[in-house]
């Protein structure tokens, strides 16, 4: 079995919070928990995640399968973005606009070098 390196379980109807595990996936390069419902905090595990490339924990509104337009999740990541983050040298793409984060943008943030993309 290969180790997992892309997770994409966006565009779903997912509720709760973001599994503190998924910082056990030390292989993974993708991230896509995107257009969920999910609350709560951003775990600080998910700094563990050395060869991520791609974070997307954005919590716009999905499309209602109807109309076309986007219907509001409910669910709202809070709380301030974790410092961990910063230890993400590979990440290119980080992306946790459209949800009710507070506080500042940590200064290890400036660590990442090969971000080419923050969205919040």
């Amino acid at each position: 079995v290969s180790p997992l390196r892309h997770l994409g379980l966006n565009d779903n109807r997912f509720v709760g919070t973001i599994p503190n595990t998924l910082g056990q996936l030390a292989l993974l390069e993708t991230l896509r928990l995107d257009r969920n419902m999910l609350a709560g905090t951003v775990p600080t595990e998910l700094g563990l995640l050395t060869e991520l490339v791609q974070l997307r924990l954005d919590g716009e509104a999905l499309d209602d399968g109807e109309s076309g337009r986007g219907v509001d999740t409910g669910g709202k990541l809070v709380g301030t973005l974790p410092t961990e983050l910063g230890r993400l040298e590979n990440l290119e793409v980080l992306y946790v606009l459209g949800n009710e984060l507070t506080g500042t943008i940590p200064t290890e943030y400036g660590r990442l070098e090969n971000l080419e993309a923050l969205y919040l």
